[in-house]
């Protein structure tokens, strides 16, 4: 079993000054010390943090990403850059089962590259469009309540709780999630979708006989149970029926749609062709051809905590979620790098250009950045 070599060193320095500790830990202690790189001058500025009451090793004995991330913070800033370079992560790339391992991705010397996405967050916010017309940008926690003749709307930049007053379908509603954020919408019936970012959902300000909504990009569904009144997702390439369920449909790539089951049954028909799904079990809709796979949940719902997990998977469609989640765009200089594959993981909250390093340290890529705009090259193009 693969081990991260940084927290398992983060794990040894706790118990060493905790003294919760035996000869064999000193010993890989020692070892780390001599074989990874930096990693003595990581030790004296762990210790000096402890000094000052940064960390307290004696309460977080086995918190070895807690300690990880404040001895990071502390080495991100302007007064340790010329004293320290860069700390960056322990990843997993290449192949697993043989050709993948971890890569350590060192010191730099040179100035930390400024990361464009972090200068570019902020303004961008979840907007509804109603049906009259009208279009509401959700930008703060503050809540905001938008009333109609047929519903009511209770909004902030993070959830929207949706209650039906009656009448008929007048017209549909449009929530418009951008790039960089998720965000999560209470339906009149009580189902819950939780929308990835760059995705549209479209929904009615009350369901009759049937309950339809409209999904561009991808979501998670809690469907309210309700047998007399089915549940229906129409996509850009598929329809979905439900009852009451839980499942993920991803539709970014129109061309490659796949639907999650997690709870209940789904039947999704495309060209007239029904898939039956089980819980575990996931559609995938390439044109008229379906394949289904078991799927693993925390992977295939990783999104929702920020984390996209790739296994042998091409640069192109890796990077397909940097604009989605960085509204950064990819430009590859090297049309051929857009086929190496890689495995590891994206990490929303973390910087882009940390994730770009661990990818360099591979030794099979490089990049650069213009404005915002992200150029992937060959190593020593």
């Amino acid at each position: 079993m693969l081990k991260n070599l940084w927290t398992r060193f983060y794990l040894l320095l706790n118990r060493r000054k905790s003294k919760k500790r035996c000869d064999k830990d000193t010993s890989e202690l020692c070892y780390l010390m001599d074989q990874v790189t930096n990693a003595r001058r990581v030790a004296k500025e762990y210790r000096r943090m402890i000094r000052k009451g940064a960390i307290n090793p004696y309460e977080n004995i086995d918190d070895a990403g807690g300690s990880w991330l404040e001895v990071e913070d502390r080495l991100m800033r302007r007064d340790y850059i010329h004293a320290f370079g860069f700390l960056t992560i322990m990843v997993t790339m290449a192949v697993m089962l043989g050709a993948f391992g971890y890569i350590s991705i060192q010191y730099s010397q040179e100035k930390l590259l400024l990361n464009k996405v972090a200068e570019a967050r902020s303004k961008s916010s979840v907007r509804l469009k109603l049906s009259d017309g009208r279009e509401v940008p959700f930008q703060n926690k503050d809540t905001i309540s938008i009333t109609m003749s047929t519903l009511k709307v209770a909004a902030n930049n993070r959830s929207m709780h949706i209650v039906s007053t009656g009448g008929g379908v007048a017209g549909m509603n449009e929530l418009q999630v951008p790039a960089r954020l998720d965000y999560t919408v209470i339906l009149p019936d009580g189902s819950s979708v939780r929308l990835n970012a760059s995705t549209t959902l479209r929904f009615p300000a009350a369901f009759g006989s049937t309950r339809t909504v409209y999904l561009d990009g991808e979501a998670y569904f809690k469907i309210a149970d309700d047998p007399q009144h089915p549940f229906t997702v129409y996509t850009p390439g598929n329809t979905i029926h439900v009852l009451g369920t839980e499942f993920n449909v991803n539709t970014y790539d129109h061309t490659r749609i796949k639907t999650s089951l997690v709870k209940g049954a789904v039947d999704v028909v495309q060209h007239n062709q029904h898939t039956l799904l089980r819980p575990g079990k996931e559609a995938v809709f390439s044109g008229r051809h379906v394949s289904m796979n078991s799927f693993e949940k925390p992977n295939a719902l990783s999104w929702m905590n920020g984390k996209f997990y790739f296994h042998d998977m091409q640069l192109s469609e890796v990077t397909a979620m940097i604009p989605r989640w960085f509204d950064v765009k990819v430009v590859f200089d090297d049309p051929m790098m857009a086929h190496e594959k890689y495995t590891g993981c994206l990490d929303k909250l973390r910087r882009l250009d940390s994730f770009m390093e661990a990818l360099k340290s591979t030794g099979t890529l490089d990049y650069y950045f213009t404005d915002d705009v992200l150029h992937i090259t060959s190593p020593g193009a």
